[in-house]
């Protein structure tokens, strides 16, 4: 199995947070590295663009997780690089999602649904083309960099940390302030599509975290709160999902009515079955999501390992 940065070099508790924080972000920031060119030169493997995508975002987190040991001059850095290749790919995967959805919508099946279907094919293979041109162009301009960013931010991981600042020291202060973010935002409970994904980017950063942190985690916080995580993360993705194609399938139609009108007229009531079948599935991911919201509160939050929570900067 390729690297693909969730595994990472053996680190323990009890290490130092500066060794810790080194062996963290070279692995992290090798997976980037090895996953750029796969997603450029092999754009038909859509995976590997998803590969560069989740990788940036575990590299990013970990910048943050140890951003108390870096010099905020190379904290940015790292993550304004890594933020634009996440970005480029970002919007790849979108229409390779966008396409997946067509290929599985039953709305566009029937037969009076070829106009639709066949357009909106055409258009989104056009649309992911574009995409993948430009995650080509910023890697061609960022991805040089990537070869020595590793070197660079070891180097600036702050020799001035105390002895006694642990891996652990950074789980507990780490985790402790992202497991209450998500908290608060469940206890908030979330009804537009715009709280709902700021809940679901808070998830995601829990749950790479709680990767970075596996070995300071107590069997009760690894066994409840990481998949409870998981899958809150997951029932809100399905959420996002359709709304952004409801979003934009809607967009198109309004669009297509102003500049070609027999067109709109020819693929309208197919992209109007695609659009209700993607709102009806969001209706019945509500209630799932209603379920992960409620196990979530349910949860005895526990801190991990047996540092005491902090609250303020590693010392």
């Amino acid at each position: 199995m390729p690297n693909n940065g969730k595994w990472l070099p053996k680190i323990t508790a009890g290490m130092s947070a500066a060794n810790a924080a080194k062996g963290i972000l070279v692995a992290r920031l090798k997976a980037v590295a090895a996953a750029l060119p796969l997603a450029v030169d092999a754009p038909d493997e859509i995976e590997h663009v998803h590969q560069l995508r989740v990788t940036c975002r575990r590299a990013s987190t970990a910048i943050r997780a140890c951003r108390y040991l870096m010099p905020k001059k190379a904290r940015r850095h790292a993550q304004d690089l890594l933020r634009s290749l996440r970005r480029a790919a970002g919007e790849a995967r979108n229409w390779d999602v966008f396409l997946d959805r067509l290929d599985t919508s039953n709305a566009l099946q029937t037969t009076g649904s070829n106009h639709a279907s066949d357009f909106l094919s055409g258009y989104a293979f056009r649309e992911r083309d574009a995409a993948q041109v430009v995650l080509a162009a910023v890697a061609g301009e960022r991805g040089p960099a990537l070869t020595t960013l590793g070197k660079e931010v070891v180097a600036a991981i702050r020799k001035t940390a105390r002895p006694e600042a642990t891996f652990r020291s950074m789980a507990t202060l780490e985790l402790g302030d992202l497991t209450a973010d998500v908290t608060r935002q469940v206890t908030a409970n979330p009804t537009s599509p715009e709280d709902r994904h700021r809940l679901r980017i808070s998830c995601k950063r829990l749950r790479y975290t709680l990767e970075i942190f596996a070995p300071c985690l107590t069997p009760q916080y690894r066994d409840t709160v990481a998949p409870a995580v998981s899958r809150l993360q997951e029932s809100l993705g399905i959420l996002q999902d359709s709304h952004v194609l409801v979003t934009r399938l809607t967009s198109l139609l309004v669009t297509l009515k102003h500049l070609h009108p027999e067109i709109h007229r020819r693929v309208r009531p197919g992209i109007t079955a695609q659009i209700r079948e993607s709102r009806e599935r969001a209706t019945t991911e509500l209630r799932t999501l209603r379920v992960c919201l409620r196990e979530w509160r349910s949860l005895e939050l526990v801190e991990t390992g047996n540092a005491e929570r902090g609250t303020g900067k590693i010392k």
